[in-house]
């Protein structure tokens, strides 16, 4: 008996031990639910207010479907058939954007209001941009030609001296290259690759509805947009004129509002950054020299690589490079002249316009001048150019409408003719003897014609090569 409430006793007392971990555990566990059950409230943001209101057009009119958005977050809703919304703010000081699309997105602090109207406008470089095309202009959403267009931010504020320039990696499909390095030419454009024989390559441009056979003259600062028109039905209108594609530009015009005057100016330097790698006098003396010895080998009367005592007065004048270098001036006479240090120069360019524009009541006008003058990286090439343009356009009543276009332009290009080909000065400004002296190889010069080949700075500086062009251009308008 004493045995059993012995064993009694003992298993009643680890029941018991058993009982206070357990109750122990349990409150520990009762606890922490609490503590995340009040936590967890303070992590949800709660609704901080309502905001409703109406997104219309500048008619008036609703807007179905309009994108209201909480910003920095992706909470919001759709306008409904009325062009309403209603939308629950998560957060204080929320920043809701409206958008729409083919309209400006517009975005407004929500602050104390409970209520915002929002009027979208329509966007001017979406689906409702207007091209030209040849036989008038067209919303581009309606535009089934190939079609591209440039607007003139693409074109201001660059350092543009042709408008040929402007379409050097601007539009696809569009070859530009820079044909010449002289100042004021044409970079070389191909729309739509060789498809002529007599019309040429090049595209037709189209400057206010005027064809013109290229954009030398033109002043880039009056360029509003430029369309091109790369399909044979877009350049139809044209004929074979228009078969290496058309480029019609459109001018700026004056605006409706008060007189402005706005002056632009820019100035910069061109420079050669690689020279072509030549031999210096000691280098081409060397090759020649080498090469008239094998000559005098190969011709079977001795070899001077193996004996010294054939040199070259034995050789005779025959194998002679430049007599001068043998004679008895050559130490006055010979030089180690670097040609395109001599003949090449850093170029500066300069660029000045000045615009007018005034709006009446019934009308505008814009009055605008320019002047380009640009030097060449090789000495005695240069262009300039004067610009003068102006447009009028006058409501004479609500049927009615007259304007006018005029246009005039001259510039002097000098050094055209003679600067580029294989007998132009900066090709033999490239082969020119190295042991002739800058100013030497001339008639004048007391040693005379040293070679064959005209000294290529002295034939810059004493050939006259002016082109001078001058163009008019003028419209007039009257629209019922």
């Amino acid at each position: 008996m004493k045995n059993y409430e012995s064993f009694y006793g003992l298993r009643h007392s680890r029941v018991g031990k058993i009982k206070s971990i357990f109750s122990l555990f349990a409150l520990l566990f009762c606890f922490a639910i609490f503590q995340v059950k009040a936590e967890t409230p303070l992590d949800i943001a709660q609704p901080q207010g309502k905001i409703t209101g109406t997104v219309t057009i500048a008619e008036g009119e609703p807007i179905i479907g309009a994108t209201v958005l909480i910003k920095g977050t992706s909470t919001g809703t759709v306008t409904n058939v009325d062009g309403k919304y209603e939308l629950d703010l998560p957060v204080n000081n929320a920043t809701i954007l409206f958008s729409f699309i083919g309209m400006i997105s517009q975005e407004v602090a929500v602050g104390n209001q409970t209520e915002i109207n929002i009027t979208l406008e329509e966007d001017t470089y979406g689906i409702e941009e207007v091209i030209a095309i040849g036989y008038g202009t067209v919303k581009k959403a309606n535009v089934t030609n190939a079609v591209a267009k440039i607007n003139s931010d693409a074109i201001e504020n660059r350092p543009l001296t042709t408008l040929s320039e402007a379409f050097s990696g601007q539009i696809a499909g569009v070859y530009a290259q820079q044909a010449s390095g002289l100042p004021g030419k044409d970079f070389e454009i191909k729309i739509r690759g060789t498809n002529t024989i007599t019309s040429g390559t090049g595209p037709l441009y189209v400057v206010d509805g005027m064809p013109v056979s290229d954009m030398t003259d033109f002043n880039m600062n009056d360029v509003a947009s430029v369309e091109v028109l790369k399909d044979a039905s877009a350049a139809a209108i044209y004929g074979a004129r228009g078969a290496g594609g058309i480029v019609l530009i459109t001018t700026k015009s004056g605006k409706p509002g008060d007189t402005k005057i706005d002056f632009e100016a820019y100035t910069g330097v061109q420079a050669v950054s690689n020279k072509i790698e030549l031999m210096d006098a000691d280098q081409w003396m060397e090759y020649t020299e080498w090469n008239k010895k094998e000559k005098y080998r190969r011709d079977g009367k001795g070899d001077p690589f193996a004996d010294p005592s054939i040199t070259f007065d034995v050789m005779g004048s025959k194998y002679w490079t430049r007599k001068f270098w043998y004679g008895d001036d050559r130490d006055a006479i010979m030089s180690n002249t670097d040609w395109q240090d001599e003949g090449l120069q850093p170029a500066t360019k300069n660029n000045f316009q000045i615009t007018l524009t005034k709006g009446v009541e019934s009308g505008s006008f814009l009055v605008s001048g320019n002047y380009l003058d640009q030097e060449g990286l090789f000495k005695g090439t240069s262009f300039k150019r004067y610009n003068f343009r102006s447009n009028a356009r006058y409501d004479i009543n609500k049927r009615i409408e007259v304007g006018m276009n005029l246009s005039a332009s001259h510039s002097l290009a000098d050094g055209y003719n003679n600067g580029e080909g294989k007998e132009s000065p900066y090709m033999r400004l490239i082969v020119a003897d190295p042991t002739v002296p800058v100013d030497g190889n001339t008639r004048s010069h007391e040693y005379g014609l040293l070679t064959g080949d005209p000294n290529p700075i002295i034939q810059s500086q004493v050939i006259t090569d002016d082109t001078k062009t001058t163009r008019t251009l003028g419209d007039r308008k009257s629209v019922v």
